[in-house]
């Protein structure tokens, strides 16, 4: 009997990345699927830097398994062309947004392809608690992390392709910074954002020098589809950073009403699971 696959094109963010990742994997469990993992953001790293998938219940293998799978359908059937491209595979795929339908099973010979984006917070919190690190992403969180004071406040301001109310959240920081004498950790993708807050307070303004990298100009496009430092490395560092924090200034977004981002929410439901993250770190 074949091994059955299911490729997993994984777009988007942290969030939207691994709610793909957690989907897929729970239909290869059900299945009795191995699993392709690839993702579409975060260039400059690999998922195997960062995750070790070996304790999951199912096999789990990246891009380069695709070329010696052996199958005789594709799902979603308008994938099948681009099959015949190997190396722009991939390339191309990222242009559509579909998926094989995870509420029904399909022959093992089929090749099953999802590729869409769906982000879903609680899958995410549930891939980060089962998945295993790497020594290499460890070491890197640990040292970034031992440098942090042992008690600081947090905000994460997303301002390109999502625009936050800047003047009600400054203002907010204010009050905060003002009430306490914390630091703030400031997790931002805008280098804009984070100069002005760095000229009004200086050194009680804590965070990841990656961000200052990025020119002003890069407004409208996120870090993790930058071609710059800006890694999944880096993404799940300011989660855990955040994560930690003793108070969070949430910011308020202006497109479609929404009051708090992703990121922001996965990092709140870290908040009340930050055992999982010293167990982490003391690996």
């Amino acid at each position: 009997m074949s091994e059955g696959f299911i490729l997993c094109i994984a777009k988007g963010g942290l969030t939207d990345l691994t709610t793909e990742i957690w989907a897929c994997r729970e239909y290869a469990i059900k299945h009795r699927r191995s699993l392709i993992i690839d993702k579409t953001a975060y260039k400059q790293d690999q998922l195997s830097e960062l995750f070790n998938f070996t304790s999951w219940p199912v096999p789990v293998y990246f891009i380069e398994r695709l070329y010696s799978v052996i199958h005789t359908d594709v799902e979603p059937a308008a994938y099948r062309d681009f099959l015949t491209y190997r190396d722009g595979f991939i390339l191309k795929i990222n242009k559509q947004s579909m998926s094989f339908d995870m509420n029904r099973s399909y022959n093992r010979d089929t090749l099953l392809i999802h590729s869409s984006c769906k982000q879903r917070i609680l899958c995410s919190h549930m891939l980060l608690r089962s998945v295993g690190f790497t020594s290499v992403s460890i070491r890197f969180l640990k040292e970034r992390m031992s440098g942090l004071p042992p008690i600081y406040n947090v905000s994460h301001i997303r301002q390109t392709d999502y625009t936050v109310d800047l003047a009600a959240t400054y203002q907010y920081i204010d009050s905060l910074m003002a009430a306490s004498e914390l630091p703030l950790y400031v997790a931002t993708d805008n280098t804009s954002v984070l100069k002005t807050l760095v000229e009004r307070y200086g050194s009680r303004i804590l965070y990841n020098s990656s961000v200052l990298e990025l020119p002003d100009e890069s407004s409208g496009k996120t870090l993790h589809y930058s071609d710059r430092s800006f890694t999944l490395h880096n993404a799940i560092l300011d989660l855990f950073i955040l994560a930690k924090g003793a108070n969070s200034i949430v910011a308020q977004y202006k497109a479609s009403g929404s009051k708090q981002h992703g990121y922001t929410s996965l990092a709140e439901m870290l908040r009340s699971d930050t055992a999982f993250i010293e167990r982490l770190l003391q690996a």
